[in-house]
């Protein structure tokens, strides 16, 4: 049930929608599911009772509503979301005012959603001072049909219009402050976001830098061992500067490499994920020669010709079957499958190693995660990998997920939607 409250409201909003607009269009959202069950509702009564003229103004009213989850999905003249309410409002009151119905109530909601709707005060002190007074009018008449002494209309009359001026007053104060506290989050944002991108440039700036450096002292420590001369201890610390200048530097391709491919230009084409997939698996058995292990292919029933990034989606495979290697121990099994659910393929990965503890799976798919650790022959892990398999399944509209049990294996499960958004 959260889940699909939670699509509802999310519906029409995207990444790249700033947290003001973001808010607006769950508003607007929240007001759409609050009004139309109840239009419908109505529609029907209406219907059923011959009253045609009602159920026409409710037609007009989903109407309404249509146009506004089309400009949502579009997200196309979003500024008419202001008019839209202003127009519902004018509705209301004719309703009200015509068939006596309690129709002026409905503002009430209008009220609540304007305050995140329109964006200047001004704009929204003269929607709710428009509304205070309709609301008090239609009031006011129901007040003197109920036969009020004249001496007492002005002072019930004062009962609606001043409590209604009141949570006007309020909503306004609440909406600035909200406001404020948007626009102050979504800099932050900004900020973060700006300090990300620079830290990365650098980072990638520097690895770039480093490639050269690290190779040439991989080459003095070989030079230095084909001279001959040297002392066990001597050897020792040669070996210990070789490996730890190898490691580093198979560290910084790697950086490089995973940068370079994430930021290639889209080059979509449309490819059979069974054959591609399978192509992964045929490489990955070369590479687990020394392990001994069994691996296990199933594809799927039914084709799944999908539109993707062809390195980028085998760099996703290649990274999950080589951890399901590295984690794997002696003579172990890899299952490897491409399975077709609706309108999604779904990979999975699984493998019968070391597993991952319950307190680090929410870390793994971090770039340089503090969960990375060495495999089952002592493989080095530089903690990348999985966060490169992310980026590139949510680049391609995809989802990555993974069950795991410390001691008993891993799975990882990857689905691909069949249509491109």
């Amino acid at each position: 049930m959260k889940e699909w409250l939670k699509k509802i409201l999310d519906f029409g909003i995207t990444d790249s929608d700033d947290l003001v607009d973001l808010h607006k269009q769950r508003m607007f959202n929240l007001f759409a599911i609050t009004v139309i069950p109840f239009i419908v509702f109505t529609l029907c009564i209406n219907l059923n009772n011959g009253k045609f003229e009602l159920a026409i103004i409710n037609t007009i009213q989903l109407t309404i509503f249509g146009i506004t989850i089309w400009i949502g999905y579009h997200k196309k003249y979003r500024f008419l979301r202001s008019l839209i309410l202003v127009f519902l409002s004018i509705i209301a009151f004719y309703v009200a005012l015509k068939f006596r119905n309690g129709s002026e109530y409905r503002v009430l909601v209008m009220m609540v959603a304007g305050a995140v709707i329109f964006d200047s005060n001004w704009k929204y002190i003269v929607f709710t001072l428009l509304l205070s007074i309709g609301f008090t009018y239609c009031r006011y008449l129901d007040i003197v049909a109920n036969g009020i002494p004249s001496n007492l209309i002005g002072y019930r009359v004062a009962q609606v219009f001043i409590p209604f001026i009141v949570a006007c007053v309020s909503l306004l104060y609440l909406k600035n402050i909200y406001l404020k506290s948007q626009l102050k989050l979504q800099s932050a944002l900004i900020e973060v976001s700006n300090s990300n991108v620079t830290k990365e440039r650098i980072m990638y700036a520097l690895a770039h830098d480093l490639r050269s450096p690290l190779s040439n002292v991989i080459s003095i420590t070989k030079i230095m061992r084909q001279q001959g001369n040297l002392t066990l201890e001597q050897l020792k610390w040669l070996d210990f500067i070789e490996s730890a200048s190898q490691n580093s530097n198979a560290l910084v391709n790697e950086l490089l490499q995973s940068n370079e491919l994430l930021n290639q230009p889209e080059n979509y084409e449309s490819i059979d994920l069974n054959k591609l997939v399978e192509g992964v698996v045929e490489m990955a058995v070369l590479k687990s020669i020394e392990k001994d292990l069994h691996f296990e292919f199933i594809k799927a029933d039914e084709t799944c010709i999908l539109q993707l990034e062809q390195l980028k989606i085998q760099r996703l495979f290649a990274n999950l079957i080589n951890n399901a290697i590295k984690f794997s121990n002696q003579s172990g099994r890899v299952i490897v499958t491409v399975s077709k659910k609706g309108q999604h393929c779904l990979i999975s990965v699984k493998d019968f190693g070391i597993g991952i503890s319950e307190k680090n799976i929410p870390l793994i798919f971090d770039a340089f995660t503090k969960a990375k650790r060495r495999g089952t022959q002592s493989e080095p892990s530089y903690g990348l990998g999985l966060s490169i398999c992310k980026q590139i399944t949510e680049q391609h509209g995809g989802t990555i997920s993974v069950i795991s049990e410390l001691g008993k294996g891993t799975e990882f499960l990857v689905s691909l939607p069949m249509v491109r958004a």
